[in-house]
């Protein structure tokens, strides 16, 4: 199943999988409207990291938090979504 990078028009991103443009436009659906929005498929295996918290939300579940993601994901949203930072010193990483 493909992934894709969703570029907000305000620089937010997005990543969302499905069968097809339009299937991945429904799933964004739930963020915002992606029609003002960029797609573009990934061509490689992606990893992203949550680690579970250990204190319950007032919902009574534990919550997920985003910890990590692989480096060659990390390097695509810079080269893809900002192409003009993509030349970058490296930055921490959430949770680090």
């Amino acid at each position: 199943m493909p992934v894709y990078i969703c570029r907000w028009s305000n620089g937010d991103v997005s990543l969302a999988a499905g069968e097809s443009e339009v299937e991945v436009a429904d799933v964004l659906d739930e963020v915002d409207n992606p029609d003002a929005a960029e797609l573009m498929q990934l061509d490689h295996a992606i990893a992203v990291h949550f680690k579970l918290g250990t204190r319950p939300g007032e919902d009574g579940t534990l919550p997920l938090r985003f910890e990590d993601m692989s480096e060659k994901l990390e390097s695509s949203i810079y080269e893809r979504a900002y192409p003009t930072r993509s030349v970058r010193s490296r930055t921490p990483r959430l949770g680090s």
